[in-house]
């Protein structure tokens, strides 16, 4: 029984010390409240200037792909010139009695610069559909940026 009150006695002594804990714990809880709150503005404005950032770099491959887009159509052109070329040439040559080996020459000339020509083309072509391949994935990427940074926005004045 002595054993008991002594041990009763003993805990109502650190009841002052046990309440000094506890607001020690409640303000320190407060401060990372307020902290928690000022970051998640700071994560707002992050998110809200990453988007810009996308949107700035999507513009960039945008304005890429239509530069390759115009070296690509100035490359058919050429090719279609190149190819009517030739056929005046065939039948200039035909009409003015050219030796055949004359012509084999210049129709072998016509035609590597026709392959190489086809060759940039189709490599033009490659890289522009790499580069729409990216901007769709970026594009991706802003959208869930954005659905993100709504979500953050409605979780913040929710909380409030």
């Amino acid at each position: 029984m002595r054993k008991q009150l002594s041990q009763l006695e003993e805990e109502l002594a650190n009841l002052p010390d046990e309440k000094k804990r506890l607001e020690k714990a409640v303000k320190q809880f407060e401060k990372e409240i307020k902290t928690l709150d000022s970051s998640r503005e700071e994560r707002i404005k992050h998110f809200e200037e990453q988007i810009e950032h996308l949107k700035a770099t999507a513009k960039q491959h945008v304005e890429k792909l239509e530069k390759q887009r115009e070296k690509t159509e100035q490359v058919q052109v050429e090719l279609e010139v190149m190819n009517n070329e030739i056929a005046a040439q065939d039948s200039k040559e035909q009409d003015s009695g050219k030796s055949g080996s004359n012509l084999e020459g210049e129709v072998t000339k016509l035609k590597e610069t026709y392959e190489a020509k086809k060759n940039a083309s189709e490599s033009l072509g490659a890289k522009l559909e790499a580069m729409r391949e990216e901007l769709k994935n970026l594009d991706e990427k802003l959208g869930t940026l954005s659905t993100e940074l709504r979500l953050a926005v409605s979780s913040v004045k929710r909380r409030s």
